[in-house]
This record gives structure tokens, C-alpha cells and sequence, in this order.
């Protein structure tokens, strides 16, 4: 390193400059060469400009333009589509929920909060621990107490949202198409609403107690494999209108559930979080075990807990019973909130 910083700053012929600058340097190279005057390259050929032959699936968008920029649900984050916002039906989705979300993040704070009281251990000095002097008896002078608080660690988490066309009921399915069934609100909710539901009380749940979160939908109508609905960086309100866009991606003919768990755990393996969570709510019901199974060792294996939520009238849950996945069931969204409850502990703590 010395003798190319040496050579840098005693180099000759720099002008009026201090030392050298490599970037002036290359693109006089490269004008020298692309006018045929470099006499290192007399007689070779350049490469030929980058011409697309053929009609675009999508067209490119305006320079300078990201998502924000009104892009809208064309421009990518890492290969996948943005779902488009829906207002209407995220503000629907929110009616139905009520208070949940309050209930179960005042629930989770609370337990959040007793596993951030102070943890206390004997020492030489401090406080005298009456419990505690029996040890002079023994020989040992550590008959004092100290407290110190016990700092959580952050976790992330990947919420990874089933759209196969194996959670629709016909109401699901018009609506995607545009169509609005009467009385919807009257009738059972499907395994697909009860699923995005969920995905909004998580969503207000992780907001409330701070979590780092990203949610992905996987096996849209579109035939991509995955929908990104939210980034770590994305505001909640963002995330639950995109939400309620899910419902007229939903559709897709095939539920890769091992390919979309492999895709949600490389993204959140790169998060600087301590612990790593990922949620697959599905109907449990994978195009391919053994690679679903595989995929969830892999993100298991780099330190992700890997929790199924099933949620459906019908489900299957054979496969994660033999592999030894956790996983927790619940009829409906309402079912949600003591499952997981019961997964809090070992989740966020």
C-alpha cells in the first residue's frame, strides 16, 4: 500500500493537479480509444453499443423516478414487483380488527417489560443481602447485592403471506377480478382474508412494540414468485395499504412455500438485528415438502427461528408435525392473538 501511494504522489506530468487522479485518467483512455486515437488499441474493435431486440414487458421508468416518485407497483426491489396500495379495503380490514392490535401489543409489552426489570447478583460491594450472610459463615465475603439492567436484544422480522389460489373462496376470487360481492361482510371470512387480516395485526403489533419488519406475499395471480408489500424501512401505514392490495394480487396456480422462505431468510440474514424471526402464515398445504422442510433447516441454520402460522378451516400441518417445525393453528384472525402469545416468549426475549 505505501509503495502504491509513494508512486501516486510522486508521479510526473500531472500539471496543475497535486496527485494523480485515476478517474480524469480512464476516461481520457476511454475517448482516446472510442475515437480510434489510442495507439495501444489501433485495429481492434470496440464493443457495440447494447441494442434490445424485441418487445418490453414492461416499459422502463423515468430516470431519477424510484416508488415514491409514482413509479406505482412497476418499479422492483430486489427482482420482486411492489404490491399496489387499496385504501378502501385496508381501512375495511382495519374495521373488522377493532382493538386487537392494542390488546396484544399491550399484552406483549407488558411481558417485554418484566423481562427488562433489573437483574440483581451478589458481589463484594453494594448493597447488603440479608438472604445473603450466611456466606461469611463459609468463607465468602460476597454478601452484597448490585443490580443491573438486562438490555433486550432487537429482533427482526420476515413475514412471508400465502396468495395461492388454495386460500380463496369464491368471494375472493371475484373480488379479484374487479367484482364486489353483496353481503360480503356477512359471510365467513376465507382462509385468504382471515390470512391478510392477520398480517395487519402483526404488522400494528411489531409497530406498536418497535420490531424491525419487512413482509413479502409469495405466489401472486402475476406468476412471479414473490410481492414485496413492505421494506425495514417502509412507515406502517404504507405497509397495511399495500396490505390491503394483497387481496387482488392472490391467485397464483402453485405454493412454493420452500423457494419463498429461501428469498425472505437471504434478505434477513443481512439485517444487523441480534435475533432473527420469520412468520409463514399459510394453509399449510406446500407445492413440495422436502424442499419446503429444506429451505426452513437452511434459515434455521443461520440463526433464524422459522415459526408457521396456519390459518384455515382446513389446513395441513402432517408435514411440520414430522419435520419438528414449530407452528401454531388458528381457525380465523381472531385466533391469532393467543398463538402468538404463546410463541412470545422464546420469540422476542
Amino acid at each position: 500500500m505505501k509503495e502504491i501511494v509513494d508512486e501516486i504522489l510522486n508521479a510526473t506530468g500531472l500539471g496543475d493537479k497535486e496527485v494523480f487522479d485515476g478517474g480524469e485518467s480512464v476516461s481520457t483512455v476511454s475517448k482516446s480509444v472510442k475515437s480510434g486515437t489510442n495507439p495501444d488499441y489501433e485495429g481492434k474493435s470496440l464493443a457495440p453499443d447494447c441494442v434490445i431486440d424485441g418487445k418490453l414487458d414492461q416499459q422502463p421508468g423515468k430516470a431519477g423516478k424510484g416508488f415514491g416518485g409514482g413509479a406505482g407497483h412497476k418499479e422492483k426491489v430486489d427482482g420482486m414487483s411492489i404490491c399496489p396500495v387499496d385504501v378502501p379495503e385496508a381501512r375495511e380490514m382495519e374495521k373488522r380488527l377493532g382493538r386487537k392490535a392494542q390488546v396484544l401489543a399491550s399484552k406483549l409489552q407488558g411481558l417485554l417489560m418484566q423481562q427488562e426489570e433489573a437483574e440483581s447478583f451478589t458481589t463484594t460491594r453494594g448493597q447488603l443481602g440479608q438472604n445473603h450472610l450466611y456466606r461469611l459463615g463459609l468463607g465468602d465475603v460476597r454478601v452484597f447485592t448490585q443490580s443491573e439492567e438486562v438490555e433486550r436484544p432487537t429482533t427482526a422480522v420476515s413475514v412471508v403471506v400465502d396468495l395461492s389460489s388454495s386460500t380463496q373462496d369464491e368471494a375472493d376470487k371475484k373480488f379479484a377480478k374487479g367484482e364486489k360481492v353483496q353481503f360480503e361482510a356477512a359471510m365467513a371470512p376465507s382462509t385468504l382474508r382471515s390470512i391478510l387480516e392477520s398480517v395487519v395485526l402483526l404488522e400494528k403489533v411489531f409497530d406498536q412494540i418497535g420490531c424491525p419488519r419487512e413482509v413479502l406475499g409469495f405466489a401472486p395471480k402475476s406468476g412471479e414468485l414473490m410481492s414485496m408489500v413492505r421494506c425495514f424501512g417502509d412507515n406502517t401505514q404504507t405497509a397495511i395499504n399495500r396490505i390491503g392490495g394483497l387481496r387482488k394480487m392472490a391467485g397464483g396456480g402453485h405454493t412454493p412455500i420452500g423457494e419463498a422462505v429461501f428469498h425472505a431468510g437471504r434478505r434477513l440474514l443481512t439485517h444487523e438485528a441480534n435475533r432473527k424471526v420469520m412468520f409463514v402464515l399459510t394453509d399449510g398445504a406446500p407445492g413440495n415438502v422436502e424442499k419446503a422442510v429444506e429451505m426452513t433447516r437452511f434459515c434455521e441454520s443461520g440463526g433464524i427461528r422459522v415459526v408457521y402460522l396456519v390459518i384455515g378451516e382446513k389446513v395441513r400441518t402432517d408435514w411440520l408435525t414430522t419435520a419438528g417445525i414449530p407452528f401454531a393453528v388458528a381457525k380465523s384472525c381472531s385466533e391469532v392473538t393467543p398463538a402468538l402469545l404463546a410463541e412470545a416468549k422464546t420469540l422476542l426475549m
